[in-house]
């Protein structure tokens, strides 16, 4: 940038400065040179028209004093006649005259512009005389017109040269005002593709669009880094996704394969045959439940208009879904509760109903003793549903866990019962649909509670 724009104002300059010097100093030169040629044509012609010797000399002298300049008039190579202003000090010699008057002779017009040892600028100029076939000679100062564009030429090339000084000095700061910015967004960008995502783009500078450049690019790193964080941890997810899903179909089938293998024996006795095909069976209904959580899962996380919100009493359906756990539980020696007036909530019913289903059959699974029961209260402009038991409970360095898919606070366990590890998961999302939160508290053998709440609707007519 520096470099450009040095360039340029160098190049611009350098063409004014070779007008002033050539073409403007040569218009100017023929202009004087014009000038003191009808000059001296006139007094060469008022000279030559004088009667006399004696009036040609006393011409001379008049002449002389009228443009204060040295006059002399010559026949060959001799003076006839000379006469300068009081004061004025003569700087010509006879060498000079007598190559001008050759030049004359040849020419019809001599023209010399010299510098005078004491800096004075001198116009010499000798013309012919028409009449008598002499010669006259001028020697006078600069005319002032003549001075004047010779100062102007040099004060324009002092000026066109501090112009390109000033073009460097400021081209300079310039640049290095809006170079160093740059160059402070290229390191944070190398950082940035060298995989230093933390590092930010930050740049000191008075330039407003610099500035406002930085902070939009800054602002654009931020929302990729979070993004490429974001897809890293889908990324890592997705794989272990996939390995859990791999190993939970992987058992099932390999248990069915075996009792189907078992079953084809011609030798297996009929109460082995029944146990083996009960055994097969509930693989295959395990089977069948992870596929349909994973089904369950992608709806939910594909489909934004898979939640079809109605209004319903949340009451009654927690009551149709401990009726239909109820024999569960008691098989177990539990009691299962569901207490709470009648609550109208805005929601899909049927996700409500498996959020339901998952955390009392949860529950269940997990309490040997005791009671589980359901408490449905206003709460605030909602509905906070409440779901607890007297269980084992969950140890701390679990609860933050228990809600990812395929985690099992006790493996073994959940595998005997069919469970995939996918049931809270989809509590969550389904809860997280209708923008809502599931929360849990619980104590190691002290029981569980999860609850969450739902928007309040007025009761239908």
């Amino acid at each position: 940038m520096f470099l450009t724009t040095v360039l340029l104002v160098a190049v611009s300059t350098i063409g004014v400065i070779l007008y002033v010097l050539f073409i403007h100093g040569s218009q100017v030169e023929e202009a004087a040179r014009a000038t003191y040629a009808e000059e001296a044509a006139d007094v060469a012609r008022i000279i030559d028209e004088a009667a006399s010797d004696s009036a040609k000399a006393a011409v001379t002298a008049a002449l002389s004093d009228a443009i204060q300049a040295n006059i002399v008039v010559a026949f060959g190579e001799a003076i006839r006649w000379s006469a300068k202003p009081e004061g004025f000090e003569a700087a010509t010699t006879q060498e000079m005259w007598s190559e001008m008057w050759q030049l004359a002779a040849s020419q019809g017009f001599a023209y010399r512009s010299r510098l005078t040892p004491d800096g004075e600028h001198r116009v010499l100029v000798v013309s012919n005389l028409p009449l008598s076939g002499g010669t006259v000679g001028i020697e006078q100062a600069e005319s002032p017109l003549h001075t004047t564009a010779r100062r102007m030429r040099r004060t324009l090339l002092v000026g066109m040269i501090m112009a390109i000084i000033m073009a460097m000095i400021s081209s300079w700061i310039a640049a290095d005002k809006v170079t160093k910015p740059l160059h402070a967004i290229g390191r944070s960008a190398n950082d940035i593709t060298a995989g230093k995502l933390d590092t930010p783009i930050r740049v000191e500078t008075r330039s407003a669009e610099i500035q406002d450049l930085a902070d939009h690019l800054d602002e654009m790193h931020v929302r990729y880094r979070e993004k490429i964080v974001e897809l890293e941890r889908l990324t890592r997810l997705q794989g272990e996704f996939i390995g859990n899903v791999s190993h939970e179909v992987r058992n099932p089938i390999f248990a069915i394969s075996g009792y189907l293998e078992a079953l084809g024996s011609a030798k297996l006795a009929a109460a082995k045959r029944k146990k083996f095909s009960a055994a097969g069976l509930m693989n295959l209904s395990r089977l069948g439940n992870l596929f349909e959580s994973l089904i369950e899962i992608a709806r939910l996380e594909y489909r934004e208009d898979w939640i079809r919100p109605t209004i319903f009493d949340v009451t009654q359906l927690a009551g149709e879904v401990s009726e239909m756990l109820r024999p569960k539980a008691e098989g177990k020696g539990l009691v299962l509760d569901v207490k709470g007036e009648p609550a109208h909530v805005r929601a899909d019913r049927d996700r409500i109903r498996r959020v339901l289903v998952n955390l009392i059959e949860n529950a269940i699974v997990y309490s040997d003793q005791g009671a589980v029961w359901c408490h449905i209260v206003h709460q605030e402009g909602k509905v906070l549903v409440e779901i607890a038991d007297q269980g084992r409970g969950i140890k701390k360095e679990h609860q933050e866990h228990i809600f990812e898919r395929f985690y099992r606070v006790e493996p073994d366990r959940s595998r005997k019962s069919g469970g995939a590890g996918l049931g809270l998961s989809i509590v969550k999302q389904i809860l997280q649909a209708h923008k809502e939160t599931i929360h849990v508290a619980s104590e190691r053998d002290q029981g569980t509670q999860f609850w969450f709440t739902l928007p309040h609707a007025e009761t239908p007519a």
